[in-house]
């Protein structure tokens, strides 16, 4: 991508913006010409140069609406392969300003970036769960979108990646996560339960919570698992035409054959564990002449 569209009238309104500020002086012309070698070295490919001279941009500018200088800034720290900076300022720039021309594609973008450090890094669990949802939102506030093909493709790709984590479950999730996204929830429930918001956090505190349940300490299991069980039972109550209802219940499911296969396990146990004692007391029992 090159920064080229409407540039002239951006610096007609950073101008513009400048000269009515309490002082134009020599800003005016010290700031147009900061913006234009900031783009000119973005088309040159010296991300790391252009990078640099947005943020001193950013940071020190008069400029009350600074969502140009955001964009430019966010699209060369995706070109850096800083997917998780470039992400938060595209998210920035739609939450901001929504009723801009460009809060579709940064809304995209912003996806896009979190789907990208996924695929890179794999490290953060729950991240499936995020970007499945954010390309849900995306296409949710923009049905007609040329982007909505590929946002949903992504979409589905993640779906699967969460379904394989209900089937293996063999890597660990941190509490921190689940705990957060759980006190969210309860934050949520609070507020408006009928919000699509509201159904796609509950749908991921669950989804979150198995494999954190099935991965956790022996003595911690237990009441993890009758957490997540009940949150399947009021998400059915809530939400019976919602499409993670599927995956929902099929949580339930292995939640509950999980906790029966951990009672037979424990049962198990405790038969050994009887039986070691006698065979122990009945051997103490023994005289050896």
């Amino acid at each position: 991508m090159t920064l080229t569209g409407n540039i002239f009238l951006t610096i007609i309104l950073i101008c513009f913006t400048l000269v009515t500020s309490s002082n134009p002086s020599d800003a005016q012309t010290t700031f147009t010409e900061s913006y234009v070698e900031a783009i000119k070295s973005y088309n040159q490919k010296k991300y790391g140069k252009a990078a640099e001279m947005f943020k001193t941009l950013i940071d020190k500018s008069d400029l009350k609406d600074k969502r140009v200088l955001q964009y430019h800034y966010a699209y060369t720290l995706y070109r850096l392969k800083d997917y998780h900076t470039a992400g938060l300022f595209f998210t920035e720039y739609y939450m901001n300003y929504p009723a801009d021309k460009l809060a579709e594609e940064t809304h995209y973008m912003a996806a896009y970036c979190a789907y990208i450090n996924y695929s890179n890094s794999k490290v953060d669990y729950d991240t499936p769960y995020t970007v499945e949802n954010m390309f849900a939102n995306f296409t949710s506030y923009y049905p007609k979108s040329e982007r909505v093909k590929q946002a949903t493709q992504y979409r589905n790709e993640m779906h699967q990646v969460i379904k394989q984590y209900l089937s293996s479950s063999s890597r660990p999730l941190g509490p921190k996560t689940y705990l957060t996204a759980l006190n969210k929830l309860n934050v949520l429930e609070s507020l408006d339960q009928s919000s699509y918001r509201f159904e796609e956090m509950y749908a991921s505190v669950i989804m979150a919570g198995y494999p954190l349940a099935k991965n956790s300490h022996l003595e911690e299991q237990e009441w993890r698992y009758n957490q997540v069980i009940s949150l399947c039972q009021a998400f059915e109550k809530k939400f019976q035409k919602s499409r993670h209802l599927s995956d929902v219940m099929q949580v339930y499911k292995s939640c509950k054959e999980d906790v029966a296969a951990r009672k037979r396990k424990f049962d198990e146990l405790s038969m050994d564990s009887r039986l070691s004692s006698w065979l122990e007391a009945d051997l103490n029992s023994v005289s050896i002449k």
